[in-house]
This record gives C-alpha cells, structure tokens and sequence, in this order.
C-alpha cells in the first residue's frame, strides 16, 4: 500500500511540473493576498464585534448572535468558494487503479480542501470572536461557538 504522504509528494510535484507553472504561482500569490486581507478585515471585525452587537442590541449576547449567523453565512460561504475554487477539485481517477486504500484517497481528496487559505480567512474572524469572548469569562460558549464553527467549515465543500 501506498503511505499517504508519499501521494500528497505526487501532488505537489505535479503541481509544479505544468507548463504554465508561474502563472499559476502569480495566482496563488495574488489569492494568498486576497486571502490575508479578507483575514485581517474579519479580525479587525472579530475584534469590534461585541461592541457592535452591544451598541446595536444592548441586551444581547455576542456570540449568540454569530451563532445565529453561521447557517446563511455557511450557505452563502460555499456558493462563494464554488465560484473561486472552481478547479481546485482532486481529480481521483488516476490513482484508482494504484493499490490504495479508500481511506488514503479520501485523505488526498480531502486535505488539500481543509488546508485551503480559503478556511483560514473566515477561522481569523471565529479566532478573534472566541478570544474575546474567553478573555470576557464566557469560556464555554466560546468553545462550542469555536467548535461548531470549525464543524461548518470542515462540512463546506
């Protein structure tokens, strides 16, 4: 059996092998800008947002308020990410006829999506809320909002 790292190696050298390879790495600089911005917006958001929430609604609780937010903005989040990664899809069928296990090649599926910059921007507005709202004594709510927020993530293709 193929070990699992050995498959991820392919990838990325695969990944570099193409012709058109330094196009392809100006696009992911210019993405991984894109995606640096968008986070330290949401952490500059992450950072006011219980303010905000408290100057708009005196009596509510901040992180009940992203709670109530996050299954229109997990809807909204992946018909976004079909749009700006339409080709980051793993295409599966070369490695079907290599002695693999399915595990293996739902790890190769898989963990390129889990790693993507696109998880890490709307996780730098999660990070912020949950911090704030620990340092605040609500340590429990800001762990399971944290949780269920990483779960929605994970579930968004």
């Amino acid at each position: 059996m193929m070990p699992f790292w050995k498959i991820l190696r392919h990838r990325l050298r695969a990944y570099r092998r193409v012709l058109f390879f330094g196009r392809r790495a100006l696009s992911l600089l210019l993405r991984g800008f894109l995606a640096l911005y968008l986070g330290g917006g949401l952490v500059l958001f992450g950072l006011f947002f219980d303010d905000l929430v408290r100057a708009v609604a005196p009596g509510a609780d901040p992180l009940l308020v992203a709670s109530r937010g996050l299954l229109p903005f997990a809807l909204a989040y992946a018909a976004l990410r079909v749009f700006v990664e339409s080709g980051v899809g793993v295409d599966l069928q070369p490695y079907l006829p290599l002695p693999l296990r399915r595990s293996v090649l739902a790890g190769v599926a898989g963990v390129p999506a889990l790693l993507s910059l696109w998880n890490a921007v709307p996780l730098a507005f999660v990070a912020t809320v949950c911090v704030e709202a620990a340092l605040g004594g609500a340590l429990g709510p800001a762990l399971r909002f944290g949780l269920v927020s990483v779960g929605v993530l994970a579930a968004v293709p």
